[in-house]
């Protein structure tokens, strides 16, 4: 009898690798996805301005994006002027089977000028004819569901000057967030970042600063130049979740009735 259930038990125990595998294997495929982009300053308390997309799907999405022009001028605080701004977000991602999905997102600003402190004597500035993010993500691994990504970065005559002197780019800036230049000021602190990656998207360039005095006022937050975000998520099918499921109960239940005797 106790060899009858551990047959049983073993048997049950097949079934859940058999399932797993299955699960693995079988139709997966991904059922959401979001991109976005942005151009945007966030300063506290009030200087809060931006330019943003975002589109998700189901359903399928290629929408094209352009602004002409850009000016958030605050005097003596900080200035940020941009020429023409393009973007593109894309998803085939239809809410059914398909294993080879795709999404992506993508903008170029042009002829950017960004200046903090007094315009007269200001302890930062960046110029820059282009500066262009995006990021593509397409299939993926069925045993790890995470899509292949691939990202972009192009930067075309960047400029910028701390403190009156010149800030050097590195030439290969890779993928990683790269840190150019963190300054403590009187307070606080000032910081330059390229390939600024988060969890959830990346910025070409980010200015992050706490508590920096500028004759316009004490500025805290962020400057994101070219962020880029995509994503997809995706499911396996729930027939085979519920086998699985099935073959743990049935497994828990033999080896608790072979313990008891």
């Amino acid at each position: 009898m106790r060899l009858t259930r551990y047959r049983r038990g073993v048997a049950a125990l097949a079934l859940i690798v058999v399932s797993i595998s299955a699960a693995q294997a079988g139709e997966w495929y991904f059922d959401q996805a979001s991109s976005s982009v942005e151009l945007a300053a966030k300063i506290q308390p009030n200087l809060v301005e931006g330019w943003s997309a975002v589109r998700y799907a189901p359903p399928v999405y290629n929408d094209d994006f352009f602004v002409a022009s850009t000016l958030w001028d605050h005097g003596s605080a900080y200035r940020l002027s941009a020429g023409a701004l393009t973007a593109n977000l894309a998803s085939d991602v239809n809410g059914g089977p398909g294993s080879g999905r795709r999404t992506s997102a993508s903008i170029r600003i042009e002829d950017g000028d960004l200046v903090v402190g007094d315009p007269n004597g200001s302890f930062f500035t960046l110029t820059f004819e282009a500066i262009e993010n995006s990021v593509f993500l397409e299939g993926g691994d069925p045993e790890t569901f995470v899509p292949d990504w691939q990202r972009t970065l192009v930067y075309d005559n960047v400029d910028m000057t701390f403190m009156g002197a010149p800030v050097s780019l590195p030439t290969n800036p890779g993928y990683g967030t790269v840190v150019i230049s963190h300054d403590f000021v009187s307070g606080g602190w000032f910081r330059v970042a390229m390939n600024w990656t988060l969890p959830s998207g990346s910025s070409a360039i980010r200015v992050s600063m706490l508590n920096c005095p500028t004759p316009g006022g004490t500025l805290t937050g962020d400057i994101d130049i070219g962020w880029a975000f995509a994503d997809m998520s995706s499911v396996v099918p729930e027939p085979s979740t519920f086998v699985v499921l099935g073959g743990l109960g049935v497994f828990a239940l033999s080896r608790r009735r072979f313990a008891k005797r």
